[in-house]
């Protein structure tokens, strides 16, 4: 396969390429109007109630694959706030320990050694 952002079939299967959005977003549209040529072919019933009934189908459907896709990732804290949360917190870190002189810095990464020696 080939990475992101390459062109190759990753960057269209990939919903957080624009490839991606773009790709699925197509799909989303064709779907159900083969769904509904194809029914309306090969069924007795009115369009109207065909057209109903896809249309139903897919928005309950298309609303519970997304909830489901929220609640994964609320329940793996990958949403945006959390991660551009961390990501405050590690260059918090990262600077303070960058403000430090190298005797404090060699004394904290001897004391971080103790505490994992205990565990």
């Amino acid at each position: 396969m080939v990475e992101k952002g390459g062109g190759g079939p990753t960057f269209l299967l990939d919903v957080n390429t624009k490839g991606g959005a773009l790709f699925y977003s197509l799909v989303l549209f064709v779907v159900p109007i083969v769904v509904y040529v194809y029914q309306c072919n090969t069924s007795s019933l009115p369009s109207e109630e065909i057209g109903r009934n896809i249309g139903f189908v897919f928005t309950t459907a298309a609303t519970l694959l997304w909830t489901a896709t929220y609640l994964v990732r609320v329940a793996n804290k990958d949403m945006t706030y959390a991660k551009q949360l961390k990501d405050y917190e590690d260059g918090v870190i990262q600077r303070r320990l960058e403000e430090l002189d190298d005797e404090e810095r060699e004394g904290l990464l001897e004391e971080i050694e103790r505490e994992e020696d205990r565990f």
